[in-house]
C-alpha cells in the first residue's frame, strides 16, 4: 500500500525536525524533500504550527493515553487518602520505558524529538508543546500533590520537571549501546521491569527529599 501524501509530509517533517531542529527547518525544505507543493501542506495541516503539532502528537498521543489510563486505574484503586508516590511515578514513566524496549524504531525518533523540544527556546514552539502536554501536566501534578501532601505546590512542580529530566536522561542511550563492560555506561538492554524499577526508585527518593513524607 502506497504512503499517503499526508503521511509522507509527516515522515519527512519528523525527520527534518528531529535532525535539524524545529526553528532551522523551513516549510520549503519539507516541501522539496516530500515532493509536494505548498497547497498540500495547507490542505492537510493548515499552517506550519499545525504541522509541528501533528508531528509531535503523532509520537506522543499513544504514550499520553497510556499514562492517563494507568493513572486513572491507580486513582480508582485508592479512592480515599493520598495516592502512592511510586504508583504515580510509574504511571508516567512506564509507557516511555515500554516503547524504548519494545519498539526501537519509534523510540529512536521519540528520543530525537524530545531532545529537540528540550533544546528549543522559540516561544512559539514552547506554546505548542505546552498546549500538547497541558492535560498530562495538570493530571500528574495534581496526582503528585496528593502523593506528597506536605510538599508545596511550587515544590511539586519542580519535582515533576526533575522527573521528566530523569526520564529523558535514562532513555537517552538506546538498547544495544553503552555496553555493560564500561563502568560509566548504562543501557536499556535490561528487562523492562528492571529499568522501570531503578528509575521509579531513584525518582521517588528524589521527590521525597525535602518533603515530610516517610519512605
Amino acid at each position: 500500500m502506497s504512503e499517503s501524501t499526508k503521511d509522507t509530509i509527516l515522515r519527512v517533517a519528523e525527520r527534518r525536525y528531529a535532525t535539524d531542529g524545529f526553528a532551522a527547518t523551513s516549510l520549503r525544505a519539507i516541501i522539496k524533500e516530500a515532493a509536494v507543493n505548498t497547497a498540500a501542506i495547507h490542505y492537510h495541516f493548515g499552517s506550519r504550527e499545525a504541522l509541528i503539532e501533528a508531528v509531535i502528537t503523532r509520537r506522543t498521543d499513544a504514550v499520553n493515553c497510556q499514562r492517563i489510563e494507568l493513572l486513572d486505574r491507580l486513582a480508582a484503586s485508592h479512592p480515599t487518602g493520598p495516592l502512592p508516590l511510586e504508583g504515580v511515578i510509574e504511571a508516567f514513566l512506564h509507557p516511555v520505558i515500554r516503547m524504548q524496549i519494545d519498539n526501537a524504531e519509534e523510540a529512536a525518533v521519540f528520543r530525537k524529538l524530545i531532545g529537540r523540544i528540550a533544546m528549543e527556546t522559540d516561544d512559539e514552539l514552547r506554546g505548542i508543546v505546552m498546549r500538547i502536554f497541558d492535560d498530562i501536566r495538570k493530571r500528574f501534578v495534581s496526582a503528585l500533590v496528593k502523593a506528597l501532601p506536605n510538599a508545596t505546590p511550587e515544590d511539586v512542580l519542580w519535582k515533576f520537571h526533575f522527573m521528566i529530566g530523569a526520564m529523558c536522561f535514562a532513555t537517552a542511550i538506546p538498547p544495544g549501546h553503552g555496553g555493560r563492560s564500561s563502568a560509566n555506561a548504562v543501557s536499556l538492554d535490561s528487562k523492562e521491569h528492571e529499568v522501570l524499577e531503578r528509575l521509579v526508585r531513584f525518582t521517588a527518593g528524589g521527590m521525597r527529599a525535602g518533603s515530610a513524607v516517610a519512605p
